[in-house]
């Protein structure tokens, strides 16, 4: 070996002794792991957070179930199934509501007649 490859060889053992020591060592070492670690701790900090508001949403829900009742009333002279409709509809558009009225009471036509008793449905 010539004196060059002795040097070469030299500084790359100082090299990889130096890199490996404790000191420096401990500064990568920290450095590796403390910002995935922050980064886990977020992550996970945001998971939970968000677990307890979905919680909080599906018990609110829960707790306020709606039930679809049904009640017969009798159609008065100014009635057509569009005001009907409207005095009943709830979770959905009037036009859905008049379709599922007719289904409900097993109507072709939107014609009604006054005295006549149609079933709607509405929740509470």
């Amino acid at each position: 070996m010539n004196n060059h490859q002795i040097k070469l060889i030299s500084s790359i053992q100082y090299a990889s002794k130096r890199c490996l020591s404790g000191k420096h060592l401990k500064k990568w070492t920290l450095k590796k792991l403390v910002f995935p670690s922050i980064i886990f701790f977020v992550i996970l900090l945001s998971v939970c957070i968000l677990g307890l508001f979905n919680a909080s949403a599906s018990e609110d829900k829960a707790n306020q179930q709606v039930k679809k009742q049904y009640s017969s009333i009798i159609v008065q002279p100014q009635d057509n199934l569009w005001k009907i409709a409207e005095k009943y509809v709830q979770y959905e558009s009037i036009s859905s509501y008049v379709d599922n009225v007719k289904k409900l009471n097993n109507m072709n036509e939107d014609t009604i007649y006054a005295g006549n008793s149609i079933i709607v449905y509405y929740y509470k």
